[in-house]
């Protein structure tokens, strides 16, 4: 089963409240594993709700790569520096300079997302888009915030209940017609 994406405009998502952007193209995991990407995107954005399972550094310590997890699968998500210095209070970078070349051990700082759970707002390019390569980047996290979701969720709900019952409605039509 493929998922396909819907095109929107980049331009729209700066006018977002918080609430908005924090579910803008909501996806889960596999969704975004799996997603049929149209080969004129340049650059898409999509949220993930998921938990931070692992931290690696087989890249080295200027971004900060977080294997994440969901109910539906796993993958790597990629923290800039731009926001894991407002997540951290500081440069990545920093922490990891003042590690020694024998010590790789993650800093507390960063060991202490693991199993925790964020909303990424990851900014899909070319790699993702064209290549198929999992590394996604983070532009933005939140906390997930219950009541919001719940909101989401029963929203999500209502949504597929009105398809299903237009779908019934039109195929009910179809056969007095």
């Amino acid at each position: 089963m493929s998922t396909e994406v819907p095109i929107i405009k980049s331009s729209n998502v700066n006018s977002l409240s918080r609430e908005e952007e924090m579910f803008l193209n909501r996806m889960d995991i596999k969704e975004l594993l799996e997603a049929d990407w149209s080969s004129e995107l340049q650059e898409y954005i999509v949220t993930v709700k998921s938990k931070v399972i692992e931290i690696h550094n087989y890249f080295g310590w200027y971004n900060i790569h977080l294997k994440v997890t969901d109910r539906t699968g796993d993958t790597t998500f990629i923290l800039v520096n731009a926001v894991s210095e407002k997540l951290l209070d500081t440069l990545a970078h920093k922490l990891f300079n003042k590690l020694t070349t024998a010590n790789n051990d993650v800093p507390v700082q960063v060991q202490s997302l693991c199993g925790k759970e964020f909303v990424f707002k990851l900014r899909l390019n070319h790699y993702n888009l064209k290549e198929g390569l999992e590394n996604y980047t983070i532009s933005k996290l939140w906390i997930p915030d219950d009541n919001l979701e719940v909101q989401y969720k029963l929203s999500k709900e209502e949504k597929g209940k009105n398809l299903s019952k237009n779908e019934t409605d039109l195929k009910y039509q179809g056969t007095n017609g």
